[in-house]
This record gives C-alpha cells, sequence and structure tokens, in this order.
C-alpha cells in the first residue's frame, strides 16, 4: 500500500479571465463564443432585466465577469468572435435535460439544438445548477467545446477560477495513475481538528480524469 498526502494551497494568484479561457480551450483565432445562464423566466434576458434581482448572483458573475470580460477586451486578445448572452429555463436539479428553448438580449426566443449549439465553437454555460452530462452530450452531436460553471462565487473565482489548469491536470494525472485498477482507497483528512478517514471500494476499474482542459478540436465540456 502507498500513501500520499496532497497539499492544499494557501494563496492563489488574482483571477484573469485572458489566462483562463487560455489554458482551458487554447481558442483558435475567429473562433465563436457565447455564454448561457439559467433563469426561472428565460425572457428576464431581455434588456438584461435579470440584474435587477439581487437573488440572481450566479447570473449577475457571468454577466460582469465573463459577458463584459469576454465583449471589453478577453475576447478581442484571445481572437475570439460573439460574446452573445443567452438564457434558458432553470432545469430543478444538476444535470438534467434542459429545456430547448433560448432567449437571447434582445428578446428574441430562440433554439439551443438549431440555433446555438450549431453555431458556436465554445459555449461557457454559468449556471444555478450543474449542465454538464446534457451539455456534453450535445456537444458530441454538434461538435462545439465548453466549460460548465454552476455556482460561480466570488471565492469559486479567486480560488478554483484562479489556479493554473495544467498544473490542476498534471496532478490529476498523478491521481489517476494512481488509482486506475486500485481495489481500494483511504483519503484520510480533518474536520474542525477531527481525523477522519475515508475508505472507498473501487473493484480494480480503470480510472477518469476531470483536469478542467478542453482544447483542440474534439467536442468536450470541462467541469470547472
Amino acid at each position: 500500500m502507498s500513501t500520499a498526502a496532497l497539499s492544499i494551497p494557501t494563496s492563489f494568484p488574482p483571477f484573469d479571465l485572458v489566462r483562463l479561457l487560455r489554458t482551458v480551450f487554447e481558442p483558435a483565432h475567429g473562433e465563436k463564443t457565447c455564454i448561457l445562464i439559467d433563469l426561472d423566466d428565460p425572457s428576464q434576458a431581455k434588456d438584461f432585466a435579470f440584474l435587477k434581482n439581487p437573488t440572481l448572483t450566479v447570473q449577475k458573475y457571468a454577466h460582469d465577469i465573463f459577458y463584459q470580460g469576454i465583449n471589453n477586451g478577453a475576447g478581442k486578445t484571445l481572437g475570439l468572435t460573439g460574446g452573445n448572452l443567452y438564457a434558458y429555463r432553470k432545469t430543478g436539479g444538476s444535470n438534467l435535460d434542459m429545456d430547448d428553448l433560448a432567449v437571447d438580449t434582445g428578446g428574441n426566443r430562440l433554439s439551443l439544438e438549431k440555433d446555438i449549439y450549431p453555431k458556436f465553437d465554445i459555449i461557457l454555460c454559468i449556471s444555478t445548477y450543474s449542465a454538464t452530462a446534457p451539455l456534453t452530450a450535445s456537444a458530441k452531436r454538434h461538435g462545439f467545446r465548453g466549460a460548465t460553471l454552476h455556482g460561480l462565487n466570488e471565492v469559486i473565482l479567486k480560488t478554483g477560477l484562479a489556479v493554473d489548469y495544467n498544473e490542476v491536470s498534471k496532478q490529476a494525472e498523478k491521481l489517476r495513475l494512481g488509482l486506475t485498477k486500485s481495489d481500494w482507497v483511504e483519503i484520510d483528512y480533518e474536520v474542525a481538528g477531527k481525523a477522519c478517514t475515508l475508505h472507498l471500494d473501487l473493484g480494480k476499474q480503470e480510472a477518469q480524469k476531470s483536469h478542467g482542459l478542453c482544447r483542440g478540436k474534439t467536442p468536450d465540456v470541462a467541469n470547472l
């Protein structure tokens, strides 16, 4: 039996949208991108009406950090086009099927399958509930790449999204190699000063990794 310790970082570099998108996607010049958000009423995307609701913090971060960031310089720096924002109806739970209806900021009612998925190269889904599973299935049908960022908040921006995903990928591969085809694994950790151990029976399965990189032309969706 082998043991390994994982160090938890205590400091992070400032969040940088250009660095994040470049590291995750390595976008080619001219690739078209858009942002998806989820709303109880997708028509609130018209004229950004959803910004008037103070409870929609995830959607506000999507607008303020990603939509405005891409349209105010980050997109040009990366050679991206588009930068559109669309809203779809909240699913009510993570990885549930998404309604096909999408509404743009002009109030136009569109189809995700017909008007959005086939027309964009990189799709960022910033939502209340995770859409990784349905979006991955759509990516494989339509050929786009994407990322899901559910529950986005200030802490995530300053920590998880500020890291170098090249390093995340390297660490994930080390874990994958250590876990693949193993009988079991134990994880030791502390909660409020109490030592705990989690035992997982793995049954010699082939390990898979979710490492945050979604490069090249292979359709895929990263869960950031």
